[in-house]
């Protein structure tokens, strides 16, 4: 689909090709340049809620004082996690990302005319 569009935009195509290549005519579309391709930020919003509700079931019984475990003898606080969360380590992944990947893309880019 990212090939598609870029053809589109590069060629001036017209937008009728879109609807060409969901019907049996066959449409050559180059693969999308892997340069620029980033995945900016994986998303764990179903697994927090999982978790959440997880440890909500488990907070209850999982004092320090509690002798609650399970069939193989874990404690019941063994069973609490937290949630993933790549807020608090931004700023370090913002550095990380201007300094070795939008820095080699932009290389790239210049020395190969892309």
């Amino acid at each position: 689909m990212i090939g598609l569009a870029v053809l589109l935009a590069r060629s001036q195509g017209s937008p009728t090709l879109v609807n060409n290549a969901y019907t049996q005519t066959r449409v050559h579309v180059p693969k999308a340049p892997a340069l620029g391709l980033l995945l900016e930020e994986p998303v764990f919003e179903n697994y927090n809620k999982r978790i959440a509700t997880a440890n909500a079931k488990w907070k209850d019984v999982a004092t320090p004082a509690s002798k609650e475990t399970n069939e193989d003898g874990e404690h019941a606080a063994n069973f609490l996690r937290d949630p993933i969360d790549f807020e608090k380590h931004k700023a370090a992944i913002d550095e990380f990302i201007m300094k070795y990947i939008y820095e080699a893309m932009q290389k790239t880019e210049d020395e190969q005319g892309t």
